[in-house]
């Protein structure tokens, strides 16, 4: 018998499939199913981490040498701490949802944890997520610690005992890694949100205040009505404003966990944490009570306290039989307007520090950004400022497309505004959203880095070139507009009047241009940065000049007005040696050497 969740699935398989093609492709190995499980995998990619699906067609890895990772995402770095997802998809073609996650499937994949996290073991056999693997690496040796989610997916059940158990031999500490599971139900109730009505049983005293126009309740719930509330309704809770992922606050889950666990401490579970705010469209109570209530809750939404409610969750599942009826945890409920969505921004913003929480939705009324919205729309285009609004918008440019864009481009920071994530709207946001920033110099630098990013994921670049594209599309949107501009008249700033003519001879050379910027960005590694590129660690040493700001300053000075003389040295230098690289591996199919391997051998 079909489940209708897993139908509902497989019709958005099918359209991923249609829409994405050959990028869906294993390497080495192409069949309907292997495109339909990396489709089922993008869509959990981009549901779990709130990515656009072309973004999470992109963490694909999928081939004979990816370590049993289907996708991964490395997160930005905050509080010297980075988290990096690793998926795993198994989709069958039986939609009844009765299969479990095969959990011999689990030892590869704890087998590449151990692996890839440690810098100083070689990556055999996972030639398809070297890239991904030394980006991480370069930030751990620069003393950073990875947080590691291992999400498990299928159209099924969740894996057997088994599968526990292979876990628990593993003895991964789990304040550094911990696993997950979405099978296709979880997948539909993350796509098709849906209103939470439900009533909330506060114990002992509450205070019940009106405020502003605003109702407030403030009381204490059992961790068992959480840890209920989270089996029901899941990450729907976390629907507003907070990636539903947790960050890199592990240490504390830890203790979290270790407190629940522990009979003498229970008690003071409410004294440990800081609480859960949650807020929603109304409650109601009976009033005449003295405590004790039983409220009514409307719309209901957890804005601060996601980590504390999923690790609740999981100490209960963990110890289900254990007597739990002296932890509670502090709750503060909101009840808010429809009208009020900024409010809501302001206090999850305050109330969740430690959290990689979305600022877009905080920038998107500033004067900035209103004024963008209508220049950016007097040259043709749309421009929107609120987080997700450009995905309903063919060819909308969103906010975040543009801040990468532009830190790129008109700033010259190329590796802040590819590993920066949600700092570019947080501290670099004076630095990206000038005063002075035109709608024309937005949209030219959104071109050239669409056309970079589309270049690279079609490989419409030399095969030897391989080695260092995976990172470079920043560096090469930056370069690429350096050269426009040098060889024009607008000068070294972009105004409505010069656009249209900047564009077109951007386009009219499009290809060209971009070749060549491959070609100089190659002899900038070589000079500049002095790699090696026989050398076994070059891929660690490209992942580490690609996160540093000399590469960028390396850059800027190729491109100098007084550089031409400078530029013909450096390629005289760097040519027997590329000239010698680009013919080994011009035909290798975009391979790469990997440490442990023979200068030129894959």
């Amino acid at each position: 018998m079909s489940d209708s969740y897993a139908g509902i699935v497989e019709q958005w398989v099918r359209r991923v499939v249609d829409e994405y093609g050959s990028r869906l492709a294993a390497r080495g190995v192409d069949d309907p199913g292997r495109r339909k499980s990396n489709a089922f995998c993008a869509l959990c990619v981009a549901a779990l981490l709130e990515l656009d699906e072309g973004k999470a067609v992109d963490c694909l890895t999928d081939g004979g040498e990816d370590g049993g990772v289907d996708a991964i995402h490395v997160g930005e770095t905050l509080h010297d701490s980075f988290t990096v997802w690793l998926f795993q998809a198994k989709y069958h073609g039986s939609l009844d949802g009765t299969k479990a996650f095969p959990a011999g499937e689990l030892s590869k994949i704890i087998q590449t944890v151990t692996t890839i996290f440690d810098p100083e073991k070689p990556l055999t056999g996972m030639r398809d997520i070297a890239h991904a693997v030394e980006d991480a690496r370069s930030r751990i040796r620069d003393g950073a610690i990875p947080q590691v989610q291992v999400v498990l997916c299928n159209n099924g059940v969740r894996w057997q005992k088994d599968g526990d158990a292979r876990i628990a031999q593993a003895d991964l500490d789990p304040r550094q890694v911990q696993w997950e599971h979405v099978n296709h139900r979880r997948l539909v109730e993350l796509k098709v949100p849906r209103e939470i009505n439900t009533v909330l049983a506060f114990e002992g005293d509450a205070a019940v205040e009106d405020l502003s126009f605003r109702r407030v309740l403030v009381g204490r719930l059992s961790v068992r009505q959480i840890a209920a509330l989270m089996h029901e309704h899941g990450d729907l809770l976390l629907e507003r404003n907070i990636r539903r992922f947790l960050g890199p606050n592990n240490r504390v889950n830890h203790d979290m966990l270790t407190t629940l666990a522990t009979p003498a401490l229970r008690p003071n579970f409410y004294f440990y944490n800081n609480g859960v705010t949650m807020v929603c469209r109304g409650f109601q109570h009976n009033s005449l009570q003295a405590r004790n209530f039983a409220v009514q809750v409307k719309g209901l939404q957890i804005i601060n306290g996601g980590q504390t409610c999923k690790t609740i969750q999981r100490a209960l599942e963990a110890r289900p039989e254990d007597d739990y009826s002296q932890a509670h945890v502090l709750v503060r409920l909101y009840a808010l307007g429809e009208d009020d969505q900024e409010i809501v921004d302001k206090i999850t913003y305050a109330t969740n520090s430690q959290t990689p929480i979305e600022l877009q939705d905080l920038r998107a009324n500033d004067e900035v950004q209103r004024r963008l919205v209508l220049d950016v729309q007097a040259i043709g285009y749309t421009y929107v400022s609120k987080r997700g609004g450009a995905r309903r918008m063919e060819g909308a440019i969103g906010s975040a497309e543009a801040a990468e864009a532009i830190m790129s481009v008109w700033r010259q920071k190329p590796h802040v505004a590819r590993t920066a994530g949600m700092k570019l709207f947080d501290q670099y946001y004076s630095q990206v959203f000038t005063p002075t920033l035109t709608g024309a110099e937005l949209v030219a630098a959104v071109l050239v880095l669409r056309d970079v990013e589309t270049r690279r994921r079609t490989r419409a670049y030399p095969a030897w070139a391989e080695i260092f594209m995976p990172y470079a599309s920043h560096h090469l949107t930056m370069m690429i507009w350096m050269h426009v501009l040098a060889t024009s008249a607008t000068g070294q700033t972009l105004a409505h009047t010069g656009f249209a003519r900047a564009i077109e001879r951007w386009q009219a050379q499009a290809e060209q241009t971009y070749l060549a910027m491959v070609d100089d960005l190659a002899v900038v590694l070589k000079v500049w940065m002095a790699l090696s590129l026989d050398q076994p660690q070059v891929l660690r040493d490209i992942a580490g000049a690609f996160r540093g700001g000399r590469l960028g300053a390396g850059l800027a000075l190729w491109f100098a007005p007084d550089g031409a003389q400078r530029r013909d040295s450096m390629r005289g230098l760097a040519d027997p040696e590329l000239a010698s690289w680009k013919q080994r591996h011009a035909g290798r199919g975009h391979q790469l050497p990997l440490s442990g391997s023979e200068p030129g051998e894959d």
